[in-house]
């Protein structure tokens, strides 16, 4: 069987598949290079020969030498097709293949178009490949062998995600994640696909105004600290750590990681007599405030502090506490910001996974042995990776907790779920008796977003719901009779978290 590079007719049924794969690109296929290169080459000038008809690898490196030397790049769907075989089955299987992959896939943004897939069975997948050229009866189906073998050839850029008992996705990825996995209707499938890139541009939005806050932080220090905050795994802190060896009943640690962008990172290490908790999340974060001023005498006028949905950030002691900095003229600005549920990774995790890297096949017995470990692996060039031990923390909860106005909360519950607060200095009110002013707003980004819903009307029970983020309140702020140092509550607009 021979395939004839850019064949000209387009009559018959494999030459119109053909055709449609190879000549949909700009410029077309290799049409307009093998004229570039050798005048006549094309319309079975140049003839590829094997058994199955598929391009050989000789003749795939020439062709990609030869496009590379005028300037044209092939694409992935070029390099698939010169090496796919040339029969109706096969073409039909490809077609199948990128429709399929097309529709259930996620298009992963920053890896040059890789695709991947649901944690599913690659047998599965055959299954329905099988029964849908059953069901349509438009020809015969290949065998297992060569449907693997056409994936493998031609769509080497699509993978199969690890199934993990946990995943930590967010309820939305859950559910849309689900329901395109178990549907086995096209036109549904095609639908939560996109719903999920719907999702995905408002987490992406909340991680480019995470990115933002961190770049302010760096190119200006003098006006802007940025710091993130997060715990690491607890099982990868046992002492003593035998690597890659059954692990003993050792001390656990707790390390805090504190990483103030541009400036430096310190890991804060707890032992058992340290619980856990809102105390221990505000003595690090304020170690880390001070750090700041020992090092420039002052703190800048705004500081972005984020983290994850942990009980402990999340406590309303820590929100009073910002309010509490600019009352007392440490700073002008503190800006909360609670990462979404599901999509909390950012750079303080890279951080743990360079010190779990370097310690997973390493035997660490000691506490010092742990220390040296932790500053010889995360120290850069820009800064050296500081360790503090902390065998005792204040109890800021009971100090704060009667200055707290009773009727807040509900503001990490849900839906009605709130991921930044910003606190700054105002002059002293009426309205603001304190000096702060206090706004909330559902999501970091300034920009509209699309949060996805259950609406038993819509297809599959899911919609994508339009969502206008302003900052709350907008009228002018009233003080709770009867509170001192409180989160202040604006009756007209705080009234969904009473």
């Amino acid at each position: 069987m021979q395939w004839h590079i850019g064949c000209g007719s387009i009559t018959a049924e494999v030459c119109r598949t053909r055709f449609r794969m190879t000549y949909n690109c700009a410029p077309t296929f290799l049409v307009d290079v093998c004229t570039q290169v050798k005048r006549g080459m094309h319309n079975s000038s140049l003839v590829l020969n094997d058994r199955t008809g598929a391009a050989p690898r000789s003749c795939l490196s020439r062709l990609r030498a030869m496009a590379e030397a005028h300037g044209v790049r092939l694409s992935k769907l070029q390099l698939a097709a010169l090496q796919l075989p040339n029969t109706p089955d096969s073409l039909a299987c490809f077609a199948w293949l990128e429709f399929h992959f097309d529709m259930v896939g996620d298009c992963i943004p920053n890896t040059d178009g890789e695709i991947h897939l649901e944690p599913t069975k690659v047998c599965d997948i055959f299954d329905e490949y099988v029964s849908s050229v059953v069901q349509t009866g438009n020809g015969r189906h290949l065998r297992a062998s060569q449907f693997f073998g056409i994936w493998k050839a031609c769509f080497p850029h699509v993978k199969i995600r690890e199934f993990k008992a946990v995943t930590g996705k967010c309820n939305t990825c859950a559910m849309l994640s689900d329901l395109r996995r178990e549907s086995r209707d096209n036109a549904g499938r095609s639908y939560m696909t996109q719903m999920h890139w719907l999702h995905r541009s408002t987490y992406m939005a909340e991680r480019m105004s995470y990115a933002q806050r961190a770049s302010l932080a760096m190119n200006m220090p003098n006006l802007y600290l940025s710091v993130v905050s997060d715990g690491m795994a607890q099982n990868h802190c046992i002492l003593p750590w035998l690597g890659n060896l059954s692990q003993l009943n050792g001390v656990a640690q707790h390390i805090q990681g504190v990483l103030r962008h541009g400036r430096g990172l310190t890991l804060y290490r707890t032992f058992h007599n340290v619980a856990k908790g809102a105390n221990l999340q505000l003595h690090t974060f304020l170690l880390s405030l001070e750090q700041t001023m020992e090092e420039e005498s002052k703190l800048p006028d705004t500081i972005f502090y984020q983290f994850d949905g942990g009980s402990e950030n999340t406590a309303k002691a820590v929100l009073l506490m910002c309010e509490l900095l600019i009352a007392r003229g440490l700073t002008k600005k503190v800006v909360l910001t609670r990462l979404m549920v599901g999509h909390t990774h950012s750079d303080i995790d890279a951080v743990f996974g360079r010190l779990w890297t370097a310690i997973r096949s390493s035997h660490v017995h000691t506490q010092e042995q742990y220390r040296t470990m932790m500053m010889q692996s995360l120290s850069t060039e820009a800064y050296a990776a500081k360790v503090v031990d902390i065998y005792a923390v204040p109890d800021y909860v009971t100090v704060l907790q009667d200055h707290i106005d009773h009727k807040f909360g509900r503001y990490a519950k849900q839906e009605l779920t709130q991921l930044q607060f910003t606190f700054e200095a105002v002059g002293v009110s009426d309205d603001f008796p304190l000096g702060v002013k206090t706004t909330y707003r559902a999501y970091a980004s300034k920009d509209d977003l699309f949060e996805i819903i259950a609406d038993p009307a819509a297809v599959l029970g899911m919609r994508a719901r339009f969502v206008e983020c302003k900052s709350f309140p907008e009228k002018t702020a009233t003080q709770v009779e009867g509170t001192s140092v409180c989160i202040v509550v604006w009756h007209d607009q705080f009234d969904v978290f009473l």
